[in-house]
């Protein structure tokens, strides 16, 4: 039987209570699907519901935990929620459930979390710095050409 994971990583945003400050995270989010996955779209709509609602960080990722559990029942799920700076402080929330029926299951080789989490880092970051020369040059194009 084939072993499916699933990452993904989506900025976050949530309402400080206390100050009703936005708060701004880093969501990573590693799983291996029982019997279900979840659609990546109705996930990032899920996500962006959190937009408007107030809650401390080690809440506001146990809340996404629950909820994906309860949906998805998966064999083993991770929430890494890496937020910006806020007091001085840079906390990152990590959210484990690891299925009991799969404890004694062991991961497959080539699967290293640190690695598979940097990778997905440098995937997106290197997405943002093509658009960005991209953007240069289409801007640069323009600004030569109507000069």
């Amino acid at each position: 039987m084939r072993r499916l994971c699933v990452g993904w990583r989506e900025e976050f945003t949530c309402l400080c209570p206390a100050t009703g400050q936005p708060d701004f995270a880093l969501l990573r989010l590693l799983y291996f699907p029982n019997k279900r996955c979840v659609e990546l779209k109705s996930l990032k709509q899920y996500i962006a519901s959190f937009r408007d609602v107030g809650g401390y960080h080690e809440d506001v990722s146990n809340k996404i935990l629950d909820d994906l559990i309860s949906v998805l029942d998966p064999k083993l799920l991770q929430i890494n929620a890496k937020f910006n700076v806020r007091g001085g402080t840079y906390p990152t929330i990590r959210c484990v459930h690891k299925n009991p029926d799969w404890a004694n299951v062991e991961l497959p080789k080539y699967f290293n979390e640190k690695n598979y989490c940097f990778l997905l880092e440098q995937k997106f970051l290197l997405s943002k710095l093509l658009f960005f020369v991209a953007s240069f040059y289409i801007v640069s194009f323009h600004w030569i050409n109507s000069s």
